[in-house]
């Protein structure tokens, strides 16, 4: 990583954002530079909540200091965790028609077949994050995700990406002998931690 150039690495997932992100002219070296060094807490991705989430300080338009806490994860779980939007710069209510019609389209991308996720986030003062996150035995990440459990629909909903995610190479031939070639007959069972649709259509 240099001044002006990044070349992103590692999960796959974070390296497609990264190069969105690039695409469209973010300096997303500097960005991760400035955030790293002002995390506060991080509740890790888990398969039985579905989402992670990121607490960073940083500062609102009139450079007061404040905490953003960032959450991204499966469309069903994280849509139901926002009460609110992002509209021309600012909060909007989101009603639950708008829920639904989120979900709709996510299952249209699910079926195309897209790998897809959820962003959204919010903002609170330095005061509210130090009374809620860091009195008491427990550590900011571990009162942050019990938190989350608690007030679960108080997030602005950002948006929502599909993820292209092709087959590897060597998963026809890998069927073709689970299925019986060589003299074997196990059959097939897929296991996965994407959305149903996307999951069926990759079956396919």
């Amino acid at each position: 990583m240099g001044e002006t150039t990044f070349e992103a690495v590692g999960n796959p997932t974070d390296v497609a954002f990264f190069k969105f992100l690039q695409d469209n002219e973010i300096p997303i070296h500097l960005n991760i530079q400035e955030k790293l060094a002002n995390v506060l807490a991080t509740v890790p991705f888990s398969s039985s909540a579905k989402f992670m989430a990121t607490a960073v300080k940083t500062r609102d338009f009139q450079g007061e200091e404040i905490v953003t806490l960032y959450v991204k994860g499966a469309p069903e779980v994280v849509v139901k965790m926002c009460n609110s939007k992002l509209y021309n710069g600012e909060n909007a209510q989101l009603n639950k028609n708008e829920h639904n019609e989120i979900l709709g389209i996510v299952k249209t991308l699910a079926q195309q077949p897209l790998r897809v996720i959820t962003f959204a986030f919010l903002q609170m003062d330095m005061a509210s994050w130090k009374n809620n996150f860091e009195r008491g035995g427990n550590s900011a990440s571990e009162a942050l995700q019990s938190w989350l459990f608690k007030n679960s629909s108080s997030l602005c909903y950002i948006g929502t990406f599909g993820l292209k995610d092709d087959l590897r190479p060597k998963i026809a031939s890998v069927i073709n002998f689970a299925r019986g070639e060589g003299g074997n007959n196990m059959g097939v069972k897929l296991v996965s931690g994407d959305h149903i649709e996307t999951a069926k259509r990759i079956a396919e």
